[in-house]
């Protein structure tokens, strides 16, 4: 496994890694937030489980599941859950298709297009969450 030393973990899952990819560049390209990027082949409990540890343990504060469908009990469902029983208190993004969508459907970046808020968007949104993190800590 790799180490998490972020404060932005972004998590790619089966064919969204290369969209991973791109808005972790896109944190880096906008901010000075640090950001790192893991792919997620498959998910099993014990997986699920050791990545919240791992969160947890680190500097993370905010984590985004990039995923290629409908996010609603899917992967980001299932950390977010392991991540609150843990204690972690950070914020978690699933990004990927949040409504049911209608009419024509596509393969991932088809989907990631028409029915997710762009990368500069996303990436624009992580960093100021990232940054009220901080703040946040910096007054208490």
């Amino acid at each position: 496994s790799q180490p998490i030393s972020a404060e932005c973990v972004v998590l790619g899952f089966g064919d969204a890694v290369g969209v991973a990819r791109e808005l972790t560049s896109a944190i880096g390209a906008q901010s000075d937030v640090v950001s790192q990027c893991l792919a997620v082949e498959q998910v099993d409990s014990n997986l699920v489980l050791d990545l919240a540890r791992r969160i947890s343990d680190s500097p993370a504060t905010v984590v985004v599941t990039v995923e290629h469908h409908y996010v609603r009990g899917g992967f980001g469902t299932y950390l977010s859950d392991a991540l609150a029983e843990i204690g972690w208190k950070g914020s978690i993004y699933k990004w990927g298709v949040t409504k049911p969508p209608l009419g024509e459907l596509g393969d991932l970046h088809f989907m990631i297009e028409q029915y997710c808020p762009n990368i500069e968007v996303m990436a624009a949104r992580v960093a100021a969450t990232v940054l009220d993190e901080k703040l946040s800590d910096v007054g208490h």
